[in-house]
């Protein structure tokens, strides 16, 4: 999020920018909760500041947060580093990650390392499981911690290739379920083990300080980065570039199959308009999808075109239409242009479709 407008996609500058914001004091950790005052703040901030050119401020937004904007933008599949979970003592402090909520109640794969081994992993796994969250680990049987490639505790699933989970995603979507997925993949570079040692030191002297909730993460994170000298950000390098090289599978993949039951919708349209006068009770059959008038998988089809109003005045009848000054008669207005009527079509037979216009 930038000055009050969430964004999804940024420049090379705004990358840049929201690197150093955090040491500027210009960004705030952003999870779903936050957004609303965040965003509130930010244009408050901006109107009192208009005069004077100031700083971007920024909102960092936590897995929950992003899952939540990467929905309303379309996007069905993002990476992370991990994803939080239940802290340690959750059951008596009640200190739940939002990333679990949102897992169970946004349909987007979110790839990531597992669950931080700061975190109580069986209880987040038990977690996952109450809000019905799929949750798999890539090509292993062992649940991933983060840094190390194994927590000691078995997977629910296991998927062994992009193609696997594409299908059990769609699959969900069929199904009408609204849950996200989860998709563990494991880090499996030689720095992880000095790693998860330091954090183990690090969780006792965080223990002892008292510090506890959402300051815990970052004072683990800095802490161990110094202890372990470096080894932490090359892990945590190593572990990015992993889960960006499957969430990329994944996302084709799930644009293939999407793509593949598409091109199936269409070569049904001809026999559909030919044999019937209303699509409402119809339902076709592609490969292992069923469409129906409450599909849960479709494309969106963009119009760029003209919109405009119409305007038809006709003298009254049985009158004549004398030139050049007032006539008593009737005018009529309807909608018009080609890309609305176009898109009119279109939202009468079912699409969605995203209409483009000047003003």
């Amino acid at each position: 999020m930038k000055d009050g407008l969430c964004r999804v996609g940024l420049t090379l500058e705004e990358l840049n920018d929201l690197a150093i914001s955090g040491v500027e004091k210009r960004a705030t950790k952003c999870s779903t909760r936050d957004l609303p005052f965040v965003i509130a703040k930010q244009r408050a901030f901006l109107k009192e500041n208009k005069s004077k050119p100031s700083p971007s401020q920024w909102g960092a937004t936590t897995v929950a947060s992003t899952m939540h904007l990467a929905h309303m933008a379309g996007i069905s599949t993002f990476v992370t580093g991990g994803t939080g979970g239940v802290h340690r003592g959750g059951e008596s402090s009640m200190d739940i990650s939002a990333d679990l909520i949102e897992l169970a109640r946004t349909p987007v794969v979110v790839v990531s390392a597992g669950v931080k081994s700061i975190l109580d992993i069986k209880r987040t796994l038990e977690t996952l499981e109450t809000n019905g969250v799929p949750t798999a680990a890539f090509g292993v049987d062992d649940f991933p911690a983060f840094f190390s490639p194994t927590s000691g505790i078995a997977s629910p699933a296991r998927v062994d290739s992009a193609e696997e989970v594409a299908s059990a995603y769609l699959s969900s979507l069929e199904l009408g379920l609204k849950n996200g997925m989860l998709i563990a993949v494991p880090n499996n570079d030689p720095a992880g083990a000095s790693v998860e040692m330091a954090i183990q030191e690090v969780l006792d002297e965080a223990n002892v300080l008292g510090i506890t909730g959402r300051d815990v993460t970052p004072y683990i994170l800095k802490k161990v980065a110094e202890k372990t000298k470096g080894d932490s950000l090359k892990s945590n390098t190593s572990l990015v570039k992993g889960n960006a090289a499957v969430g990329a599978d994944i996302a084709v993949a799930i644009a293939n199959a999407r793509s593949k039951y598409n091109n199936g919708r269409e070569n049904r349209m001809t026999s559909v308009f030919s044999g019937l006068s209303s699509t409402k009770s119809i339902v076709k059959e592609t490969g292992s999808f069923q469409e129906s008038n409450r599909t849960k998988v479709s494309s969106r089809v963009v119009v760029m075109g003209g919109a405009v109003i119409d305007l038809v005045a006709k003298p009254a009848k049985g009158t004549r239409l004398i030139p050049a000054t007032s006539n008593p008669g009737s005018c009529h207005e309807s909608d018009g242009g080609v890309a609305r009527n176009i898109a009119e079509v279109l939202g009468r037979l079912g699409s969605q479709p995203i209409i483009i216009s000047a003003v």
